[in-house]
């Protein structure tokens, strides 16, 4: 073997112990990429914490007290399903308006996530 082909060989033995744990790493950094997001168990618990303190009685133009956040959410246009890019809410909070409360990077991963899973109320 030339001294390419023993580069090469040494170079094989060293990265191939290394392959499960990249296969490993690459797995976890696709896995929230298939995950449902559950509008009762991860949506509405934002619009909790971080919305119905301004958006109730009338103080805001969405009051979110009034029954049903989804359908509200759906009739009033600020949602497009499957369109976070599109979706008003989902720009506005993206991108920091001063009238809203900061959402986690975790909080906007999943409200984008969930939009562009077709805002399914589940």
């Amino acid at each position: 073997m030339g001294s390419i082909g023993t580069a090469l060989h040494a170079a094989h033995r060293c990265v191939r112990p290394l392959l499960p744990a990249v296969l490993l790493l690459l797995a976890a950094c696709t896995a929230d990429t298939g995950r449902e997001i559950s509008f009762s168990t991860a949506i509405q618990p934002i619009l909790d914490e971080k919305c119905v303190g301004c958006h109730f009685g009338g103080r805001a133009p969405f009051d979110m007290t009034r029954g049903d956040a989804h359908q509200d959410l759906m009739k009033g246009r600020y949602i497009v399903p499957g369109k976070a890019e599109a979706s008003p809410l989902y720009v506005k909070v993206k991108g920091g308006h001063a009238a809203v409360a900061p959402l986690t990077s975790q909080q906007l991963k999943d409200l984008k996530m969930w939009i562009d899973q077709g805002a399914k109320r589940n």
